[in-house]
């Protein structure tokens, strides 16, 4: 219960979050203990992971949260700062380099579906949960495309589940990603009752043409993060001098580092006011490999040189080049990338298909159309995942060759898939080289000759 409560609320506030994981409970009334997982190279600092679950906290009624408990490797997230704290000393001097970053506004909108739930829709790699996400994610994409424009950006499945413990009945809940344009002004992002009243007003029309039935009383925005904020992209070092402060060292490899938690986990944390025997010190996350930032001290009273420094990381991403036929009549102007027959195509195309490369590899990052050509329409596009986790070219390929028969917006022919220049058909890929050619007529001939 808590992990699905709580799993799509940091995955709309961190596109670097893995995974949440419940480790123990303990008395008094009820001590939840979770780790909180991200990629390595893109942690968010102590402040940033509290605050998802204090804000969360007024909208979860499956269970209560003490926003007043909620703590990060062992400090509360109330008492965490950005930055370090200030060493009250004649010879303290504190130097700042702030990078902040505005990642795009995501709200995350939950409704339930008149669609009977099975188990199979809890698991985001089964057929059904794929056919029902393709479903939902055009439905969202033609209600905020018409109602905002180019202020949205997509919409994306989080997560299925049972809808009974809320409606007494067997129909499922959807928790959506709503992503609108991150360079929108903060007084223009829609809020809340505006997202929900443009869904309302959709499904309520008599004329619309959806093949989906969403119960518009049961529309509510569990969570929308970066709507006017500006989020910081990595958590303060600070350097203490004369006492025995802990130090600790958060060492990372490509993968997600997981510190231990009581409410939530980090693998850097701003330096905090708490005393200078915080408990954070000595918690923190996993080692492994070479480290990339130095989790918080706390400085001394009287000499300490305070140094806070922010570091930007970028997670490192690999692209594959993805092409396929569609038997339909190309026009000159697919050609010229800034026509608007290209930018309906482009749109079509990856509003189709990324729910199906999301739902299929974690690693998924995003799908950019990059060119049509003719015969009849060759659609090229560069699908990119996370560097330490790419999927082979069948795999690619597959998610292509398998949505074919799902997908109604434009045509796909399953034998022209390929997947940088090798042709993938029917879970193969066919490459063979001209050795390898050579090799198999000349086993042919010895076998011939032998008989």
């Amino acid at each position: 219960m808590i992990r699905t409560e709580l799993e799509p609320l940091y995955r709309a506030a961190f596109s670097s979050f893995n995974s949440l994981t419940v480790v123990s409970f303990r008395n008094g009334s009820i001590i939840s203990d979770v780790d909180v997982t991200f990629a390595a190279s893109s942690v968010p600092n102590a402040a940033q992971i509290g605050n998802v679950l204090i804000n969360a906290a007024s909208s979860i009624t499956a269970f209560n949260i003490d926003t007043n408990t909620v703590s990060v490797d062992g400090t509360l997230a109330g008492a965490t700062t950005a930055a370090a704290t200030t060493a009250a000393a004649t010879t303290a001097a504190a130097t700042t380099a702030a990078v902040t970053t505005a990642p795009a506004p995501v709200a995350v909108l939950r409704s339930t579906l008149a669609v009977p739930f099975t188990s199979e829709l809890s698991n985001p790699m089964s057929q059904q949960f794929r056919d029902l996400a393709v479903t939902v994610v055009r439905v969202y994409d033609i209600i905020f495309s018409e109602r905002f424009g180019a202020l949205f950006v997509r919409s994306f499945v989080i997560s299925f589940s049972a809808a009974g413990a809320r409606t007494q009945t067997n129909n499922t809940e959807a928790n959506v990603g709503i992503e609108f344009n991150r360079t929108t002004p903060v007084e223009a992002i829609p809020q809340s009752d505006t997202i929900i009243e443009a869904v309302r007003e959709a499904v309520n029309n008599p004329n619309n043409t959806f093949n989906l039935t969403i119960e518009p009383n049961s529309l509510q925005v569990i969570a929308f993060s970066n709507n006017g904020t500006t989020a910081t992209t990595a958590a303060a070092t600070t350097a203490a001098a004369t006492t025995a402060a802990a130090t600790t060292a958060a060492a990372t490899t490509a993968a997600a580092t997981t510190a231990a938690a009581t409410t939530a986990a980090a693998t850097t944390a701003a330096a905090t006011t708490a005393a200078a025997t915080t408990p954070a010190a000595t918690t923190a996350a996993a080692t492994t490999a070479a480290a990339t930032t130095a989790a918080a001290t706390t400085p001394a009273a009287t000499t300490a040189a305070a140094t806070t420094t922010t570091a930007t990381t970028t997670v490192a991403l690999t692209s594959r080049r993805v092409s396929f036929s569609s038997a339909e009549t190309f026009t000159s102007d697919l050609l010229d990338s800034s026509s608007s027959a290209f930018g309906t195509r482009a749109t079509l195309i990856r509003t189709e298909l990324e729910p199906f490369y999301r739902a299929a590899f974690s690693s998924f990052n995003s799908l950019t159309v990059v060119s049509f050509r003719n015969g009849s329409i060759v659609n090229d596009m560069d699908v990119t995942f996370a560097a330490s986790s790419v999927p082979n070219a069948t795999q690619i390929g597959n998610v292509l060759i398998n949505a074919a028969s799902s997908i109604t917006a434009f045509n796909i022919d399953p034998n022209s898939v390929s997947v940088d220049g090798t042709q993938v058909s029917s879970g193969v890929s066919h490459k063979i080289s001209l050795l390898t050619a050579s090799f198999l007529v000349a086993l042919s001939w010895l076998l011939s000759n032998q008989q």
